[in-house]
């Protein structure tokens, strides 16, 4: 769980915790606002994964900028890298900087408040949940599999799972 800016408000972060010990659920990482995570899988394949609640730098048309931007000037290269403050969906996937990089951005679910009409601002109607399979048997591009449908994923990770035990 990455924490956002209004997460931080009045003990938040207290909140997420004690929401999620209410519901016996288990939260592996909590951070305020960046998480760095290396998967290292049996074959020896790594994913690396810098997810924040935002990046710098702003493009009004392209929302995957302060990604790339990260990309090519962050400390950390990085396979995967996400974002979500800004409530709108992208993404992209391309080879930057020797590695294939896929960039995601989710909206969450803003659509629940009045912000986007009062401003006048394009309602997107998806991106409120982003999947990524990550398979480390693939070639580096096919290793990071993006889908907007959670069901959709969870089905495409029974089959890749049984046809690479077959």
């Amino acid at each position: 769980v990455i924490a956002g800016n209004h997460d931080k408000w009045r003990g938040g972060m207290r909140t997420i915790r004690a929401v999620a010990e209410a519901c016996d659920a288990s939260i592996g990482v909590l951070a305020p606002d960046d998480i760095r995570l290396e998967l290292l899988s049996p074959s020896g394949a790594t994913v690396r994964i810098h997810a924040r609640h935002d990046h710098s730098g702003h493009s009004q048309w392209n929302p995957a900028h302060a990604l790339k931007r990260t990309a090519a000037f962050g400390d950390w290269p990085a396979d995967i890298l996400c974002a979500f403050h800004r409530h709108t969906a992208v993404s992209h996937q391309e080879e930057f900087g020797g590695r294939m990089q896929t960039y995601l951005r989710a909206r969450w679910f803003k659509r629940f408040d009045s912000y986007a009409r009062e401003r006048g601002l394009v309602e997107q109607e998806h991106g409120t949940s982003i999947t990524t399979i990550v398979d480390p048997g693939a070639r580096p591009a096919d290793r990071v599999r993006v889908r907007w449908d959670i069901e959709e994923a969870a089905e495409e990770l029974t089959w890749l799972r049984k046809r690479r035990a077959a």
